[in-house]
């Protein structure tokens, strides 16, 4: 990090601030683009965000929990936010996921959320897209579309609803989901859990708590992102867009939305998110996903990798590696903080 003294610049959430003063190039973490702080700078948060167009004393959070990021007239800030909504010259109010209240935006312009998201076109019957990998969203003029968040429902100016997830079962508005006698059941709105009678205890997206079904399967969902525990033969629906996850003998395991599948046997690569390097496994090792970060499990000598381009965490014979959660350092069984 090339930076001398100035204005304060998060990078991703839990990262200690990087200092950095006019023209320097701050990087957060890795294949983020450079963080250029002075007038008219371009900021970029996560990559392949398109730049976000900021007003003059405009304030635009970065990463979620980030302090906001200062912008100066006519300079563009890259991030995820954290979020408050952006303040757009044009007048528009666009807010990215958080919160995900409805995009409000003049006709024909490109909104980009998160990463990876096709950018949100608001214009007459435009089509929308909301979490990467969710159908698009159908609306028509003058609709008022809501994201993920909430999850409110989306509403068009049809009057019609539009569901958020996708791979999950359209959920109302999210319409509640049906569950067996008995069952207490939550919208996915505010993302309360989902609970289930007949022994199994199903969490949607809140939380995210872990899916838990019977018959010695124990289903994890996106949450913390704990291993996927899977009976023979069992199909499990993730999170939106999530393929199945499939589990056998020797199966792959899919977790977070475009992940590649999961294959762990000797030798092998796993993927982590979207992007992430492979993550190397060896025989009989557990390999965690992102997750909030737990553990990824190691065997001697195994190189494990993090999140996003990160360089590979070392492990020594049986140690724990936390990847990014929070960014902690990560702890080894040796005592040391990698």
């Amino acid at each position: 990090m090339n930076c001398s003294t100035g204005s304060d610049v998060h990078g991703v959430s839990g990262l200690e601030p990087m200092k950095c003063s006019t023209e320097s190039d701050v990087r957060g973490v890795s294949e983020l683009e450079p963080v250029k702080c002075s007038t008219g700078s371009d900021m970029h948060g996560v990559s392949s965000l398109e730049p976000v167009k900021c007003s003059t004393r405009s304030d635009v959070h970065g990463v979620s929990g980030l302090e906001p990021v200062k912008c100066r007239t006519g300079s563009d800030v890259q991030g995820v936010r954290g979020i408050e909504p952006e303040r757009f010259c044009a007048g528009g109010d666009v807010q990215g996921v958080s919160g995900l209240e409805p995009v409000k935006h003049s006709t024909g312009s490109d909104v980009q959320g998160v990463s990876g998201l096709e950018p949100i076109k608001c214009s007459t019957e435009s089509d929308i897209h909301g979490v990467s990998g969710l159908e698009p969203i159908k609306c028509s003029t003058e609709s008022d579309v809501h994201g993920v968040s909430g999850l409110e429902p989306v509403k068009c100016s049809t009057g019609s609803d539009m569901h958020g997830f996708s791979g999950l079962k359209p959920m109302s508005g999210l319409e509640p989901v049906k569950c067996s006698t008995g069952s207490d059941v939550h919208d996915i709105s505010g993302l309360e859990p989902i609970k289930c009678s007949t022994e199994s205890d199903v969490y949607v997206v809140s939380g995210l708590e872990p899916i838990k079904c019977s018959t010695e399967s124990d289903l994890r969902g996106v949450s913390a992102l704990e291993p996927v525990k899977c009976t023979t033969g069992n199909d499990v629906q993730g999170v939106r867009g999530l393929e199945p996850v499939k589990c056998s003998t020797e199966s792959d395991v899919r977790g977070v939305s475009d992940m590649e599948p999961v294959k762990c046997s000797t030798g092998s690569d796993v993927q982590g998110v979207s992007g992430l390097e492979p993550e190397r496994c060896c025989t009989g090792s557990d390999m965690h996903g992102v997750s909030g970060l737990e553990p990824m499990k190691c065997s001697t000598g195994s190189d494990v990798r993090g999140v996003s381009g990160l360089e590979p965490v070392k492990c020594s014979t049986g140690s724990d590696v936390h990847g990014v959660s929070g960014l902690k350092p990560v702890k080894c069984s040796t005592g040391s903080d990698v």
